[in-house]
């Protein structure tokens, strides 16, 4: 519901102005994945030391009075564009230390055969909430406004805060040096061991470049369409979010039956290429309604489901090739590592911005799906190794 209700929030405090409004939309998502950088890899280290359940409880904690307070400054009237980019930099950074450790966890929770499985299971967790939640996003602007909105986001969250408390997990492998000097080589091991272990060095970099190029599109460039070129409005990107969740669902939910365990670098490879194929028809499909009439609206909602499978698709395979690479002392910070990966995000966001105010949206988002194509190209062709990953 926040990432439908905060672009949209955005898009209204500058006036609906274009230029400003690819902006600033862009410089607000790059705020909430800035912080990954640096704080991704303390997250990592953490998540190895101590108890990771704690981690995701205060990392929640953090989030919800985050919440809180960004809904109380909405509906009091104090608003202004910097308390979006403020709570957006808080919110990273609690995300930061989340993210490390709900993703090292999962191994701990299923017997090794079922690891690809359950991974593709929390991501189609997550894609059906995205279904649910985008829908009654775009109703609740619709009837109770922006700051009722983040306010329902905030009481939702105690949820996330109450089924954490409620978990039980298996107890960490205790550490005993927990200070700057060990945190400091500990930190290292982790970066020196993702380097030299070929399968994980691979899948880091070929995802580098996913995250650059092929995630603006729903927080940047679908906001853009569905307010800004196809005057569909907020319920319209709402909707938008909610058929993408149907595509990450099904693709989800086809990697939990199939769970492969083979080819998976090349099978990477081929959905990021084909990815950068629908990122090219999402960006031409929004010329359709405004040279033949509204009805071909429906074409863009088409390619969105296409592109929603198989950036969970995706996912989930470089997710469980990492997890199965990492022993389990060391998944947090692998998994911190790929923080780093996600944190390219920021930098896909602002290129994503500035394109599109320069040549506007749609161009913006064909350059990044031709990016994908050549990346995807170049990776597999500079390091094969990645096509022999299983």
């Amino acid at each position: 519901m926040e990432q439908v209700a905060r672009p949209i929030l955005v898009i209204d405090m500058v006036g609906g102005d274009p230029t400003l409004a690819a902006l600033h939309v862009s410089g607000v998502l790059a705020s909430r994945t800035l912080p990954q950088f640096g704080f991704g890899l303390i997250a990592g280290v953490l998540a190895d030391w101590y108890d990771r359940r704690t981690l995701i409880l205060v990392s929640k904690i953090i989030g919800m009075l985050i919440n809180f307070a960004f809904a109380f400054v909405l509906l009091t009237g104090m608003a202004e564009l910097w308390h979006v980019y403020v709570t957006g930099v808080l919110r990273g950074i609690a995300t930061s230390f989340d993210n490390p450790a709900r993703q090292a966890l999962i191994p701990s929770l299923v017997p090794p055969e079922h690891l690809s499985n359950a991974v593709a299971l929390n991501s189609a967790s997550m894609q059906t909430m995205r279904i649910g939640s985008a829908s009654i996003a775009g109703i609740s602007l619709a009837l109770i406004g922006v700051s009722g909105t983040f306010l329902a986001v905030a009481i939702i969250s105690v949820g996330a805060v109450i089924f954490t408390y409620l978990m039980r997990v298996p107890p960490m492998p205790h550490v005993n040096d927990k200070n700057l000097k060990s945190g400091l080589a500990s930190l290292w091991e982790g970066l020196v061991y993702s380097w030299q272990t070929p399968s994980i060095r691979a899948v880091l970099l070929l995802t580098l470049t996913f995250f650059t190029l092929g995630m603006a599109y729903l927080q940047v460039f679908a906001p853009l369409f569905a307010k800004v070129v196809l005057g569909i409005g907020d319920a319209g990107y709402g909707l938008l979010v909610a058929v993408t969740g149907i595509g990450s669902l099904a693709g989800s939910l086809a990697v939990a039956t199939v769970s492969p365990s083979k080819r998976r670098g090349s099978m990477m490879v081929v959905f990021m290429a084909v990815l950068g194929l629908m990122l090219i028809l999402f960006g031409a499909s929004t010329y359709l309604p405004l040279m033949f009439g509204e009805k071909w609206i429906v074409t863009t909602f088409m390619v969105v489901i296409f592109l929603g499978a198989l950036q969970s698709s995706y996912l989930a395979l470089g997710n469980t090739v990492l997890l199965e690479q990492a022993p389990i002392e060391k998944r947090g910070r692998i998994m911190g590592v790929l923080s780093q990966d996600r944190s390219m995000i920021t930098f896909g966001a602002t290129l994503a911005g500035i394109l599109s105010a320069a040549f506007g949206p749609q161009i913006a988002q064909m350059l990044f799906g031709v990016g994908l194509i050549l990346c995807a190209i170049t990776v597999s062709t500079l390091l094969p190794i990645i096509r022999k990953v299983d």
